[in-house]
């Protein structure tokens, strides 16, 4: 890895101690760029559907197709 991917990986482990709502996954440092999953958690919802929204509910007894 050169120096570049070093700063990216040191840079990912850093994010959930910047961040007190976040999860780190899987990772992988590319020659350009990285790729990783990132488990992002809403403290509060204010706003915004969740697991049991109507129309998800509908969606699975196949009652709301199309």
């Amino acid at each position: 890895m050169n120096e570049c991917g070093v700063v990216e990986h040191n840079e990912w482990f850093k994010t959930e101690l910047i961040w007190d709502n976040v999860r780190l996954d899987a990772f992988v440092v590319m020659p350009n760029h990285i790729h990783g999953i990132i488990e992002i958690f809403i403290k509060n919802p204010i706003v915004g559907a969740n697991l049991d929204s109507t129309l998800r509910n509908k969606n699975k007894r196949g009652q709301n197709k199309g």
